[in-house]
């Protein structure tokens, strides 16, 4: 019984690729977009990443941020001041289109997955697609509550208790919920194929902790959750997703 619901479920998902596989290849790519942002991951990293994995030629215009002069943008500053970044009501980023302007880095990012066939190939498939990129927006905002980053005004002693409490508990029982609510074997909505869904996990549980402590957390949290490992790997070996994680500027965030 085992091996007969491995090979419907190999069917369906084949079935569904074939689906995917006609639908990005009647997709028209986006031209000619510039995406304005820091020179940073941040809020624009993770769709560089879904523009480069689809092979979509974009302008990656950075600012510069002078560290030594404390976090200044001098050329963030103009681009305000000229009006350019007033589509994200004077913040950044921004993704300049043929059609328009375009502010909110997740409008962005669902406008980039649509554009670049990764929200599914029904609506069915897009709206479960999206509802797992808000779970992962509902846990970086808890991470972000817990107060424990560098930027974080709480003294090192209470840094350091919420981070603890956060690796702990926290995070292992977001990631036991996100794993009921994911399909899987690599991908977080087996009809969807590779998209935005697990881009948006890769970007929360590996690319932004990379190295160090909070990476070895992260890997001990996930011990527990194999369907979200799953997905994880899958798109750090995902070919294109690794030469640019290789050749990106090196920055601080």
């Amino acid at each position: 019984m085992a091996r007969i619901d491995r090979i419907a479920s190999m069917a369906r998902l084949l079935t569904a690729l074939v689906a995917i596989a006609s639908t990005r290849a009647a997709v028209t790519k986006p031209k000619g977009l510039k995406l304005k942002y820091f020179d940073a991951r941040g809020a624009a990293e993770l769709s560089r990443v879904m523009l480069r994995y689809a092979s979509v030629d974009f302008e990656d215009e950075r600012w510069q941020i002078d560290f030594a002069a404390g976090m200044k943008t001098p050329a963030f500053e103009e681009a305000k001041a000229a009006g350019a970044l007033a589509a994200n009501l004077n913040r950044a980023p921004v993704l300049e289109t043929a059609g328009g302007t375009i502010g909110q880095s997740k409008a962005i990012e669902r406008f980039v997955a649509r554009t670049c066939g990764l929200m599914g190939g029904d609506e069915v498939a897009a709206a479960r697609v999206d509802a797992v990129a808000e779970h992962v927006r509902d846990v970086q905002n808890a991470q972000r509550e817990k107060g424990f980053s560098k930027f974080s005004q709480k003294s090192d002693e209470d840094r350091a208790a919420a981070r603890k409490e956060w690796y702990g508990i926290d995070l292992p029982s977001w990631l036991e919920r996100l794993e009921k609510a994911v399909d899987g074997s690599g991908f977080a909505v087996e009809a969807a194929g590779r998209s935005y869904a697990d881009f948006a996990v890769w970007a929360l549980l590996r690319d932004t902790v990379r190295e160090g402590d909070d990476a070895a957390d992260v890997a001990k949290a996930l011990v527990d959750a194999p369907h979200v490992r799953s997905i994880v790997d899958a798109v750090e070996e995902e070919e294109a997703v690794r030469a640019w994680v290789a050749e990106r500027p090196k920055t601080r965030f």
